[in-house]
């Protein structure tokens, strides 16, 4: 609010600030707990309280609503519903509702596009242990079979891809932390001849590139290896 009236003010809109209708769209585990006044946020004597900014905020509290009691357009309820339910165990018993929605629209691109970002957002959103890639595939067969062949080719491929990326990744990292774990190892062995079994496997156990750093440097001052292993031992605790 503070933001849209400063804006107001650099664009020299006149002498008086616009109205705004502050409103909070809530979908937590609980229900929402603080009062509805900006003033219920501070404590403070009574003496105090006309130097208290105040103003009244509407809340939308997902878990007071029933289902029947969200309206709107088909998208609008859709992504309410995913809102309300996707912390809930329970989840995966309201898909099908959801999915449903769909049926009385015709499969355009925006209608496409929307259901494949409902879909990533209860893959990435909802516990593990609430949904499943699965489960999100059977309802769709299911409740948009009709729609299914245009859905899920998009979204397994994009998923697949995703997972080539993030897996390239990984690896990518765990090259760069293996090659430090080296470095460490063979500067050790340049300097000292042998390194401990005890100290490799402590090397080998680091996973942090900036730690196998440090202990690189490390390893090119220290004096002897019981020295190393003393420091390592602090840094790795």
């Amino acid at each position: 609010m503070v933001k849209i009236w400063e804006f107001w003010g650099k664009e020299k809109n006149g002498p008086y600030l616009p109205i705004i209708l502050p409103m909070i769209v809530y979908h937590g585990k609980d229900r929402w707990q603080t009062g509805l006044r900006y003033q219920d946020l501070f404590r403070y004597p009574e003496a105090m309280a006309s130097f208290i900014p105040d103003f009244r905020y509407c809340l939308w509290d997902a878990s007071g609503y029933p289902d029947e009691a969200i309206k709107g357009e088909v998208m609008v309820r859709a992504a309410l519903l995913a809102m309300k339910y996707i912390f809930r165990e329970d989840l995966r018993e309201h898909l099908p509702d959801i999915f449903r929605l769909f049926r009385e629209l015709s499969g355009t691109r925006m209608v496409m596009e929307f259901i494949e970002t409902l879909i990533r957002y209860f893959l990435n959103a909802a516990p593990k242990e609430s949904l499943s890639y699965e489960d999100i595939r059977d309802a769709i067969e299911r409740d948009l079979s009709d729609k299914r062949g245009e859905i899920m080719p998009s979204i397994a491929d994009s998923l697949i891809e995703e997972g080539k990326q993030q897996g390239l990744q990984q690896g990518m990292q765990q090259g760069i932390i293996q090659n430090a774990r080296e470095d460490v190892i063979d500067c050790l062995e340049a300097r000292f001849t042998s390194v401990p079994e005890s100290m490799v496997k402590i090397i080998h156990e680091i996973n942090d590139p900036s730690t196998l750093k440090v202990l690189l440097k490390k390893a090119v001052k220290v004096e002897s290896i019981s020295e190393f292993t003393h420091i390592a031992q602090l840094i790795v605790k």
